[in-house]
């Protein structure tokens, strides 16, 4: 599977509190790509499978203010890589299941920025977070292990240990 998605949103936000009123232009623009790939094989009473996915995106993005001299704007590249292997046998006719998957991450921020220009008290709030961010890159080694008993055609008793990695 492959896959491109051009995003370009603008939208005109307004609020009003007692009697302030706040107007903000904004407008992103955002790319998507990846490519996922999977194969698996099955065998009299077992079942393997290997597959990899590969994204990135980018987005370009700004707050305009209306009614005060505030411009946030965001951007940055985030690109991902993962793939795993995954096998699995069954027993007994098929009344206890065993399997296995390894997955490996890498996921890497490039070229970010969160930043304010002529800040009023619209947005000198998030002042303590603004700046460039530097370039990072995380990756992660997920293992994941189940057994499945089925002591009746209606009943399933699972025990499952998995880890998972999330971006930060």
């Amino acid at each position: 599977n492959v896959f491109f998605q051009q995003v370009d949103y603008s939208k005109l936000l307004e609020k009003l509190k007692g009697t302030s009123y706040t107007a903000i232009d904004a407008t992103s623009g955002r790319s998507d790509a990846g490519l996922m790939t999977f194969a698996g094989k099955r065998f009299k009473t077992s079942t393997v499978s290997l597959g990899a996915d590969l994204r990135t995106g980018s987005t370009k993005g700004a707050d305009v203010y209306r009614t005060s001299t505030d411009v946030v704007t965001n951007a940055g590249t985030l690109s991902q890589f993962s793939a795993h292997v995954q096998a699995g046998s069954h027993f007994f006719d098929r009344r206890l299941e065993l399997a296995g998957a390894l997955y490996y991450s890498v996921v890497s921020l490039k070229n970010a920025s969160f930043l304010i220009e002529n800040p009023t008290g619209e947005t000198s709030y998030m002042n303590a977070f603004a700046g460039p961010l530097s370039d990072t890159v995380w990756s992660a080694l997920s293992p994941s292990l189940s057994l499945v008993y089925r002591p009746s055609g209606e009943t399933s008793i699972k025990l499952i240990y998995s880890r998972g990695f999330r971006t930060p």
